[in-house]
């Protein structure tokens, strides 16, 4: 299948979406925060990034910034629960506006994330 890297602070929300992933055939990459997301895609080519939005050190907006500026067609999931005091779906919205090609709003159900995954793997 494809080889995707998770961008999230959270380590719970990290290990799920490896074992989600996994489960559905793919191989999964996981970094804590967008600093090491960039390295990681230097060291390692993948199809798919999945990028919170609040993260500390190098935030999702800057990661994804980065990214499309050194791998323009790779495909982006941006991703958030929110943060306290935020608009989570505003935030979302921005997000797909400037450098995500879908968003993921968390909470989410295995379903939704493995749809959205294989639907952005499968467009051009």
């Amino acid at each position: 299948m494809a080889r995707i890297l998770v961008i999230d602070d959270d380590e719970l929300i990290r290990d799920t979406l490896r074992r989600i992933l996994q489960q559905a055939g793919h191989q999964v990459d996981m970094a804590e925060h967008g600093g090491i997301g960039l390295e990681a895609l230097q060291r390692r080519p993948v199809d798919l990034v999945i990028c919170d939005l609040f993260m500390p050190d190098m935030e999702g907006f800057e990661t994804m910034r980065s990214i499309r500026e050194r791998h323009a067609d790779l495909k982006i999931i941006a991703m958030s629960g929110g943060a306290r005091g935020l608009d989570r779906d505003a935030f979302l919205d921005d997000a797909e506006i400037l450098h995500a090609d879908a968003t993921l709003p968390k909470p989410f159900k295995n379903s939704d994330l493995i749809g959205l995954v294989e639907e952005l793997l499968a467009s051009p």
